[in-house]
């Protein structure tokens, strides 16, 4: 059987701008966005102003999962959300499902081919690479 695998990057990038009720009288003003002070080097970003990036972006990596993953170790269909932390030299750790079904054969199959994966490109605050948790759900069909 011929299984497909969807997988999507879910990322945000927030913008921020007031406008004036008056557009007459005053021009629109942008908002700063505040900086993010971490309490320890070592800590990890959730939201960063340039996010990791997978070599070969969004199709290199549907190609990864494609060529690495093995559907009969699934032994079923569902999404399976992994989240991980792409370190400052672009390395993976902390690699594991969360949500419903993380102790499943598809949950273990996808934290393995995850590990597998090749160094991102990390992620970067205040023009520094810095830890970044990333989440990517992985569709089995």
């Amino acid at each position: 059987m011929n299984t497909k695998i969807i997988t999507t990057l879910v990322t945000a990038a927030f913008a921020f701008s007031v406008y004036s009720t008056d557009a007459q009288t005053k021009p629109a003003k942008s908002l700063k966005v505040a900086e993010v002070t971490l309490s320890k080097p070592g800590d990890v970003y959730t939201s960063v102003e340039t996010l990791p990036k997978f070599p070969g972006r969004f199709e290199g990596f549907t190609k990864f999962l494609k060529q690495n993953i093995d559907n009969k170790k699934a032994e079923t269909s569902g999404r399976i959300n992994i989240t991980f932390v792409v370190e400052k030299d672009g390395s993976l750790s902390d690699v594991k499902a969360i949500g419903r079904n993380t102790e499943s054969k598809a949950a273990k199959e996808a934290i393995r081919v995850i590990k597998l994966s090749p160094k991102w490109e990390p992620g970067r605050q205040n023009g520094k690479p810095v830890r970044v948790q990333y989440t990517v759900p992985v569709i089995f069909e």
